[in-house]
């Protein structure tokens, strides 16, 4: 009987022991928490980007903080002589223009501005880090109208859809061949014709070029981005782009002629609210 409180202590011993190591896993070291989700080692890589995917949010305007940017973008040196299209191959094409002279539109300048610059934040800007952006739904129009693409060069968010209308009494081809996204070649037969394209993924370096196999002196310059952060010169040279998050950006001018030193890319800070003028001048080669 003396045995028994032995007994007793070398039992409550073994389930101590049992206990400690059931839950040794649990706790980790000294002053070490779980990982929960939001911190860095519980994080994934978000679709397409950098950020975690857990870290990024959908952008909301802040009229308190958000900033902007504007300028001109100025031509140094007399502008390359651009000659005048030839309407002759279709006789509605000439009518419609009759004895005008229609410039091409390679290189457009007035008094030193350059219009259709295309001028866009990057998205892989620190600013725009863990951003997501609402795609939207209205269309922007690409219209075929007095034999050419109006507009020029424009840009569209990934996704949007893009109304590529006929204005013209004559028939119309438009096809692309992008480098990242999927091409199409449609033909529009009749004025009022309209068809509808979207482009899925971001094409900005160049932008994707526009074309049309019946009348070849048309083509355009579609800049496809993740973002609303990007303009187009226009006749004085000017441009704004609003509603800018503060932070770290890089900005690009893009022209589509190889005869300019082209394109430009400054790198600047916004702080909250600010508007910062930033100019870009291109140099005939």
């Amino acid at each position: 009987m003396r045995r028994r409180p032995l007994l007793v202590a070398s039992s409550l011993l073994a389930l101590s022991l049992l206990v400690l190591v059931a839950c040794g896993g649990c706790g980790g070291s000294k002053g070490e928490a779980p990982a929960r989700a939001g911190d860095a080692s519980a994080r994934t890589p978000a679709p397409g980007g950098s950020a975690p995917a857990d870290t990024v949010r959908a952008y909301q305007p802040s009229p308190a903080t958000d900033a902007s940017i504007a300028g001109k973008v100025a031509l140094e040196g007399d502008p390359p002589r651009m000659v005048p299209h030839n309407f002759d191959a279709d006789p509605t094409c000439s009518q419609i223009h009759g004895d005008a002279k229609v410039l091409k539109e390679e290189v457009v300048a007035k008094e030193g501005r350059l219009k259709n610059v295309l001028v866009y934040a990057k998205s892989s800007s620190r600013a725009l880090e863990g951003l997501r952006f609402e795609t939207p739904t209205t269309p922007v129009v690409l219209d075929q109208k007095g034999c050419l693409y109006q507009p020029h060069v424009f840009g569209v968010r990934t996704g949007q859809p893009i109304a590529i209308r006929n204005s013209d009494a004559t028939s119309h081809n438009i096809k692309c061949a992008p480098k990242k996204n999927s091409g199409f070649n449609i033909s529009q037969a009749k004025k009022g014709m309209e068809d509808e394209k979207k482009f899925d993924k971001e094409e900005s370096a160049p932008p994707i070029r526009l074309e049309c196999n019946v009348h070849p002196w048309m083509n355009g310059y579609a800049g496809v981005f993740s973002h609303p952060f990007f303009a187009v010169t226009g006749e004085d040279g000017t441009y704004s782009i609003p509603g800018l998050p503060p932070g770290d950006y890089e900005i690009v001018a893009w022209q589509e002629s190889t005869k300019l030193d082209g394109p430009k890319t400054e790198k600047v800070t916004l702080g909250p609210k600010e508007s910062r003028t930033l100019d870009f001048t291109f140099k005939v080669k």
